[in-house]
C-alpha cells in the first residue's frame, strides 16, 4: 500500500515499523500476541488522522474514510491495559489543546473570527480558492478548529454521541466503550443509544447522518462523519453485542472487526527504559498525525496492483454469496407459502 499526499514530498506519515514496534513491545509485556494489538494501533493512527486521509479502492467511485469499527474480547484485562497505552498520546494532545482554550481565549478566537468573516464582504475575491494558510480562509478554519478539538471520547454514555460531535470541528472521532459502557448502550438501544448505533453506522461508511428529534447545538445534518469504534470488553457482553436481535444494533455488528486475545510468550522481565523510549517515539508520531490533521492535510491512500486485485476478488465473492443468499431466501419464502386447495368437481 502506498500513501499519496496532495503537496508533494508529505506522504510516508508513519511507517509500519513504529506500528508493529508498539505491538510486539505491548505483546511482550502483557504476554500477548502482537497480531490482537495491531488493529487497535491501526485504530489510534485512523483516530489521529481523521479525515486527512482517505482511500481509494477500484470497488467504489469516490474516496473511503479508513475508520475502523474493532471489538476486542477481553477476559483478563490486559487487552484493556494495552489500550490504555495505545491512546494515552491522543488523550494526552486532547488535553493539551483543551488546557490551552480558556474562557478568555475562546472568547479573543471567536471576536477574531468575526474580524475576518467581515473582511469577506469587502475583499472577496481573497476568500475564493486560497489554499495558502496566510488566506483569510485558512485562517478561519485553523481557529475554528481550535474551538472544537474534541478527538476522542471514552465511554460515552447513551444519546451522548451524536452531542459530542458537536466539539469535533471535522466531524472526525475515535469512541471506546469498555465492558460497563457498552452494557449500558445496549441497554438503551432502543431508547437513547438508537441514535448512537446509527451514527456508528454512518461514521463507518463516510455517509452524511440527519439528526432525528435530539436537542442540542446539531441543528442540520452532519456530513461525511468519520468515526472509529474501539471496543474492549468480557466475552459474555460481546456475545450479547453479537446476538443482538435490534436491527440498529444488528447492522453496526455487520460493520464490526471481532478478535479474541490471543495468548503471547511470556516473557521474564520487563525492559522498563525501552517501554518508555517506544512511548515517547510512539508519541510523537501521534502527535505529527494529529497537527497535520489540524493543518487541513489531506493524503489520498492508494492500493498497491496486489492489493487492488484481492480487493476486486473479495467484492466480486461477496457479490455472488449475496446474490446467492436472496435466491435462497426467495426460494424459502415460497416454499413455506400455504397452498390454495384444488377444487374438487
Amino acid at each position: 500500500m502506498s500513501a499519496t499526499a496532495y503537496r508533494e514530498g508529505e506522504a510516508g506519515i508513519v511507517g509500519p515499523g513504529v506500528i508493529g514496534e508498539v505491538a510486539t513491545q505491548l505483546g511482550s509485556n502483557l504476554s500477548l500476541s502482537p497480531y490482537c494489538l495491531l488493529p487497535e494501533s491501526f485504530g489510534a493512527i485512523g483516530g489521529s488522522l481523521g479525515k486527512a486521509a482517505r482511500l481509494r479502492t477500484p470497488v467504489w467511485p469516490g474516496l473511503l474514510n479508513p475508520a475502523l469499527h474493532i471489538a476486542l474480547s477481553d477476559a483478563d484485562g490486559r487487552s484493556s491495559q494495552a489500550l490504555d497505552f495505545i491512546l494515552q498520546p491522543l488523550r494526552d494532545l486532547q488535553n493539551e489543546r483543551f488546557a490551552e482554550e480558556t474562557e478568555s481565549t475562546r472568547r479573543w478566537i471567536k471576536q477574531r473570527i468575526k474580524r475576518l468573516e467581515g473582511g469577506h464582504e469587502e475583499w472577496t475575491t481573497d476568500l475564493v480558492d486560497d489554499p495558502t494558510r496566510e488566506s483569510r480562509p485558512a485562517q478561519i478554519a485553523e481557529l475554528r478548529r481550535r474551538l472544537k478539538p474534541r478527538m476522542l471520547v471514552e465511554n460515552p454514555a447513551p444519546g451522548q454521541l451524536v452531542k459530542v460531535m458537536s466539539n469535533s470541528e471535522d466531524g472526525a472521532l475515535l469512541v471506546t466503550f469498555d465492558d460497563n459502557s457498552l452494557s449500558v448502550l445496549l441497554d438503551a438501544a432502543t431508547t437513547k443509544a438508537a441514535n448512537d448505533f446509527r451514527l456508528l453506522e454512518h461514521g463507518w461508511q463516510g455517509r452524511t447522518f440527519e439528526i432525528p428529534k435530539v436537542k442540542g447545538p446539531y441543528t442540520g445534518p452532519i456530513v461525511e462523519p468519520f468515526i472509529s469504534c474501539l471496543i474492549v470488553c468480557h466475552p459474555d457482553t460481546l456475545g450479547r453485542l453479537l446476538s443482538s436481535k435490534e436491527p440498529v444494533v444488528a447492522q453496526f455488528c455487520r460493520q464490526l472487526v471481532t478478535l479474541s486475545a490471543c495468548e503471547g510468550s511470556p516473557k521474564g522481565s520487563i525492559d522498563s527504559g525501552k517501554s518508555v523510549e517506544l512511548f515517547d517515539r510512539w508519541k510523537e508520531s501521534i502527535r505529527e498525525l494529529v497537527v497535520r490533521r489540524r493543518a487541513g492535510a489531506a493524503y489520498r491512500i492508494e492500493l498497491s496492483r496486489r492489493a487492488e486485485d484481492l480487493a476486486m476478488n473479495h467484492w466480486r465473492q461477496e457479490m455472488r454469496q449475496t446474490s446467492a443468499s436472496s435466491s435462497q431466501q426467495s426460494r424459502l419464502v415460497v416454499a413455506a407459502e400455504p397452498r390454495k386447495p384444488v377444487a374438487r368437481r
